[in-house]
């Protein structure tokens, strides 16, 4: 059942601050990508940012308060069982680049027309392969911050070690892996 923006945002009350984050990149190699797939992706990361934006930014530019975070994220590339084929990799990363940069534009848009008001606005975009929990760890960062920041970057040092190069500092410092 689908609920309507109105009621969803009347059911749940004020919204204080709101996340949207999604990736859902379709697989297999760039130019052999179903355009429906591909189609579904970008509805489901640009349009679901901006129908969470325009079902919750209004009633918080009305009280002058509130947090709005978009995280356009990429797809984790790596499989349980090894890396992922190169090609699905590429794919992946091709279709979050588009959803990274649309959703990007779009938060700066929305920081040059209603930044100021009380609202902060992030838009915190990871490359491929840094671990949501880093990602976390630099909007909860941004966020104490003043706004004059859309976006938001994982350092570049906080990037996920390779399993093997892991393994090799961890043995190298006394460290059985797991």
């Amino acid at each position: 059942m689908r609920l309507g923006r109105s009621s969803t945002v009347a059911m749940a009350g004020s919204v204080q601050r709101v996340v949207h984050a999604s990736a859902v990149p379709p697989a297999g190699p760039t130019l052999e990508q179903p355009p429906d797939e591909v189609e579904r992706a970008l509805r489901t990361g640009v349009l679901g940012a901006v129908n969470v934006v325009r079902a919750t930014l209004p009633g918080m530019l009305e009280r002058g308060s509130g947090e709005l975070i978009l995280c356009p994220a990429h797809p984790e590339p790596d499989a349980p069982g090894g890396p992922a084929p190169a090609s699905t990799t590429t794919a992946s990363t091709a279709t979050g680049s588009m959803i990274t940069a649309a959703v990007a534009a779009y938060a700066d848009a929305l920081f040059a027309e209603h930044g100021g008001r009380g609202v902060t606005i992030r838009c915190c975009a990871a490359p491929p392969g840094v671990a949501p929990r880093l990602v976390l760890d630099a909007v909860d960062r941004s966020l104490a911050r003043p706004a004059a920041e859309v976006r938001v970057t994982p350092a570049p040092g906080l990037r996920r070690l390779l399993p093997a190069r892991a393994a090799r500092g961890a043995a190298a410092w006394g460290f059985e892996p797991r």
